[in-house]
């Protein structure tokens, strides 16, 4: 690939794509999950801890976000920011939207 950047001043992302595209490795390991099925069931397993550990109750998201929300205001007191910093569920939310697959 660094070959190819310098000799033939190929383009990065056009070089991971094609790279990409050959690789066909799936892992047959993964922690202690061995096999395609047992791999499967652990990754399974833990996005749906993942997506079940934020409730969606308001109170305890109101709750959540005051907590982000005095972290943020005591560590720039702590570096002496100017102001303190405060985000909104729905500004948080527009940034992901905004973010690239």
């Amino acid at each position: 690939m660094a070959h190819e950047f310098i000799h033939n001043k190929a383009n990065f992302w056009t070089e991971v794509k094609r790279l990409r595209q050959k690789s066909n490795f799936l892992p047959e390991i993964v922690d202690n999950a061995n096999g395609v099925q047992p791999v499967c069931q652990l990754f399974a397993k833990k996005y749906k801890e993942l997506y079940n550990s934020v409730s969606y109750r308001s109170c305890d998201m109101d709750c959540l976000t005051s907590r982000i929300n005095r972290g943020v205001e005591e560590n720039c007191q702590y570096n002496k920011c100017k102001d303190p910093h405060y985000f909104a569920i729905h500004e948080i939310r527009d940034a992901y939207k905004r973010l690239k697959p």
